[in-house]
Formats: structure tokens, sequence, C-alpha cells
């Protein structure tokens, strides 16, 4: 089985809980985003039942080529010779926390089902968003 979908908006990296003295908690603009993308997979799942067993997970993230960029700079950006790295646009690692959580109970049972994951930053002139694909992991490299 496939699941394909995409989450709207720019992306957001998994923060850190902070700490205070009421207690911890999650940022809301990272809460906020998690509720986006399982907003997506549960439309892209419909009836579908979450997957069991090994999964495999596609992140593409994409960002909007900043304004500031020179003409040269944007047709880089747009050719994917320039990538979006920087504390701008967060680091790969954390962006697929925060989607891998918002999936469990959706897509999977639990994280540890993910035995290949692959993100991608890039830049795009198309808008900011993330698209996601999941399947089942049967491959034998």
């Amino acid at each position: 089985m496939t699941i394909e979908f995409s989450v709207p908006g720019r992306p957001v990296p998994m923060a850190r809980p902070r700490v205070t003295a009421r207690g911890t908690y999650t940022p809301k603009r990272c809460r906020d985003y998690k509720t986006a993308v399982t907003i997506a997979a549960k439309a892209a799942m419909r009836e579908k039942k979450p997957l069991e067993g090994a999964v495999s997970c596609w992140i593409d993230l994409y960002f909007d080529i900043p304004k500031s960029y020179t003409k040269g700079k944007k047709l880089a950006a747009r050719h994917n010779v320039i990538k979006p790295v920087g504390k701008n646009t967060g680091d790969a690692d954390n962006h697929a926390k925060a989607i891998l959580d918002a999936l469990k109970g959706i897509c999977w049972a639990d994280d540890s089902q993910v035995t290949r994951l692959i993100v991608f930053k890039r830049f795009s002139d198309k808008g900011d968003k993330a698209d996601i694909l999941i399947r089942e992991d049967d491959y034998n490299d």
C-alpha cells in the first residue's frame, strides 16, 4: 500500500519542549503544524487501516526562495544548486521528527516501524509545503 499526501504551509521542525514554573509544553507553532500534518494524513488514509510492519517514508520539504536573492541566486535555487540551509529552515531530522510523531496512530502504530527515512530540503517557486510518501518497506537491498 502507498500513502501519499501534501501538507501546505511552511514546514516546522520539532522544537524542544519548554519548561516553565507551570510545567512542560511544546511550543504552539509546532503543535499547530503537527495538527496540519494529522489532518492531511487522515484525509489521505480515508478508511484505510494503519500499516503494520516495516515502513519506508520519503519527506520532501519545500521552502519559498527568499525575495532578497539575486536573479542568479534564484535561478540556482530553482535548479537545486543552492539548498535551503541555515537556521531559517531548521534541521532535516527535526522536521522528520515532527511529521513522524504526527503520523503515529494514523499511518502506522508507532514511529519505530519506520525502517527507511529519506528527507529532502529544497527551494520552490510554488510555496512552502511538505510532500510525504509512505510505503510498506519490502525492499531487499
